[in-house]
């Protein structure tokens, strides 16, 4: 059993996967494997499935809740406004980079591309969100600039993105 706590209003990415069936076709039957498909969704309630989960703490406008991980479903909203109940597991909180520490940066840097136009390319294992660090990685890069100027490739490290990011 585990218990976590969460917090009402932050953004997830909400996974969910479509399994393997099989199709007819004019020679026989084919397997379609499993694709997994995310969105990004906010959490709207605390509220638990069918229970309650218990407040943990206030702070600022945010509330923070309890639950179990093992045992509940979550109502969360896309960005249509469309609510729906959704197993936690198949939600990741996106994490705020200040809650990392230097060497999950270190990490996060080799795991991102700095610089590219895709948003895919900052996805990444630690649950920060791709649009935060798409602009970050655009600071990064003139901060790099005016620090190295035309040697700023060379000292893009993951040193240096860690110091800057912290």
């Amino acid at each position: 059993m585990s218990y976590s706590f969460i917090e009402v209003g932050a953004k997830a990415r909400h996974t969910w996967r479509e399994y393997n069936y099989y199709a007819a076709t004019c020679k026989g039957y084919g397997s379609i494997p499993y694709t997994e498909k995310s969105e990004i969704v906010t959490i709207c309630s605390a509220v638990m499935r069918e229970k309650e989960s218990k407040k943990f703490c206030s702070l600022g406008e945010m509330d923070y809740y309890w639950f179990n991980a093992d045992e509940y479903e979550i109502l969360v909203q896309d960005d249509s406004g469309e609510q729906f109940w959704t197993e936690i597991e198949s939600l990741s909180i996106f994490a705020e980079i200040s809650d990392l520490s230097y060497e999950n940066l270190m990490t996060l840097r080799t795991e991102i591309t700095v610089g590219s136009l895709y948003l895919s390319d900052y996805e990444n294992s630690f649950g920060v969100d791709e649009n935060f660090l798409c602009a970050l990685c655009d600071d990064y890069n003139e901060y790099l600039y005016e620090k190295f100027g035309e040697e700023a490739r060379e000292h893009d490290t993951p040193e240096e993105f860690a110091s800057f990011a912290a």
